[in-house]
């Protein structure tokens, strides 16, 4: 190995190392970020997807987001979701742990003159919405399940929905 390449290598290391623990540090409170591609040709109404959810501490609360992908194609200015949140070992939920009074989440992807909400570029358009906050006595592995309630039995346009769960104190 010459002189040169052993520089460069210390180089790269002095400047990338620091570099990612910076960026990974500045997500302390990110607890899960993870999206499901949406079938390109469509959305059906009777597919669910699943997020995958732990909460383990009962001195924290949880806020969650709702991340949609879609693009310029997409034919509605909003996207209703019905959420529903379960134990992963089937043993019930406390009936308090939905995130919303209601069990449906519209979300706004274009304002009243039909311009995207979201940021976005090549036809490619990304919105995150606020879904609620979850504090619940008893931690464990939960489910997030979510479906599109436009009545449309195809959905067209999307690209990803995606879920982030933020550690927040009680």
């Amino acid at each position: 190995m010459s002189a040169v390449t052993r520089v460069s290598k210390s180089l790269a290391t002095a400047f990338v190392a620091p570099l990612l623990a910076l960026l990974t540090a500045c997500s302390g409170s990110v607890v899960s970020h993870d999206y499901h591609a949406i079938d390109p040709r469509g959305w059906r109404q009777t597919d669910t997807l699943h997020f995958p959810i732990c909460l383990p501490d009962s001195a924290t609360c949880y806020r969650l987001h709702i991340d949609v992908r879609h693009r310029g194609s997409y034919p509605r200015t909003d996207l209703p979701l019905t959420m529903a949140m379960s134990r992963t070992d089937g043993t019930p939920s406390p009936t308090d742990l939905l995130p919303t009074d209601a069990d449906t989440l519209r979300i706004v992807l274009a304002n009243e003159r039909g311009i995207w909400t979201g940021r976005g570029w090549g036809g490619l358009y990304q919105r995150r919405t606020y879904a609620g906050t979850v504090c619940t006595e008893h931690p464990g592995q939960f489910t997030l399940s979510l479906t599109q309630a436009t009545g449309d039995s195809l959905l067209t346009g999307l690209s990803d929905v995606g879920l982030r769960v933020e550690r927040v104190a009680k």
